[in-house]
């Protein structure tokens, strides 16, 4: 099962880099960049004295620098290319990081998404990439999480029985500790397509494609083993997946979409949608979109509710139909 990574600076190492990343991030005379910054710090560079390590950063990557800055609660400098985090938008720099709005993609049924899925990558292509692919779009579709939360399993992750595939995790974005419980996704195998995942999960094509290209990670003892990751993607990869079948849309519209379709759905309880997610009422607010679709709904109900009362006659309904037609 997969937990909340380890801190990889122990606390002095973390205190020193705070003090040394303060000076550098708040000077202005020179005022260096972040990449700029990660160098003068030797981020991820190995410095071997008498055959020993003498870096205390050499496992901090470049890219890291920007997280320091966040936890080390450093002020922002410049607009960042999209800015989501609470620091950004209380200086006034928070923008929406999609080209398209989820409320303009909208809802889309399953019916739509077998369709143009079939259609972009046959189901009977025998293509790695679109098996592959296949699989993680309709995880994707059946479960609410991050795309990072799909690839970043590992094989051990999953449980599959005869009547739903169990997903182990986690949640990112939030706090946990050691030994938090897991938060776990079920995903019904009489869902369509879901058995596309289970043969998958289950057949040895991920594996065989992992060996041949010598996919190989450290376990924790920093021994050598093979990575054991169905979907060994990236999130470009992951995104083109999803552009390949679906050009406008990206990995989280898919989130929105399971959110949204599940607040629509008269069936389905806030409590139940809570549980189903882990997520609290603030983040789903956030999650569920008001697309055209819910909006008339919301009209068609109100106007059936009038008609019961009588405050709206099927004379003044049929004028209206007229008049729009």
């Amino acid at each position: 099962m997969s937990f909340k990574r380890q801190s990889i600076l122990k606390p002095e190492v973390e205190d020193q880099l705070k003090s040394e990343l303060s000076k550098l991030w708040l000077s202005e005379n020179p005022k260096l960049l972040g990449k700029e910054i990660a160098e003068k710090l030797q981020f991820g560079i190995s410095v071997m004295v008498n055959k020993k390590e003498t870096n205390p950063y050499v496992k901090v990557k470049p890219e890291y620098i920007f997280f320091y800055r966040q936890k080390f609660k450093l002020p922002l400098r410049k607009k960042a290319s999209f800015a989501k985090t609470t620091d950004s938008k209380r200086v006034g720099l928070r923008k929406s990081r999609y080209k398209v709005h989820p409320e303009d993609l909208g809802l889309m049924s399953t019916k739509e998404f077998i369709e143009t899925l079939d259609l972009r990558m046959p189901p009977d292509s025998e293509s790695f990439y679109h098996k592959r692919a296949r699989s993680y779009l309709i995880l994707h579709f059946w479960s609410c999480l991050r795309s990072s939360e799909i690839y970043e399993r590992v094989i051990s992750d999953f449980e599959v029985n005869k009547n739903e595939i169990i997903i182990h995790l986690l949640r990112k974005k939030k706090h946990h500790e050691i030994g938090d419980k897991d938060e776990p996704v079920e995903i019904p195998r009489i869902f369509p397509l879901v058995d596309e995942v289970v043969e998958w999960l289950e057949g040895k094509r991920w594996v065989t494609e992992l060996r041949k290209k010598g996919k190989f990670v450290k376990d924790k003892n920093g021994k050598i083993v093979m990575n054991k990751r169905p979907w060994m993607i990236s999130h470009d990869t992951a995104l083109n997946y999803v552009k390949d079948v679906f050009p406008t849309a990206y990995p989280h519209w898919f989130r929105f979409r399971f959110l949204t379709a599940g607040a629509s759905n008269p069936e389905i309880s806030l409590a139940e949608l809570k549980t189903k997610s882990y997520l609290t009422l603030p983040a789903l607010e956030h999650y569920i979109m008001a697309p055209k679709i819910l909006e008339q709904s919301f009209n068609k109900k109100l106007l059936k509710q009038l008609r019961e009362e009588g405050t709206i006659s099927d004379e003044d309904i049929n004028k209206l139909r007229k008049h729009r037609f």
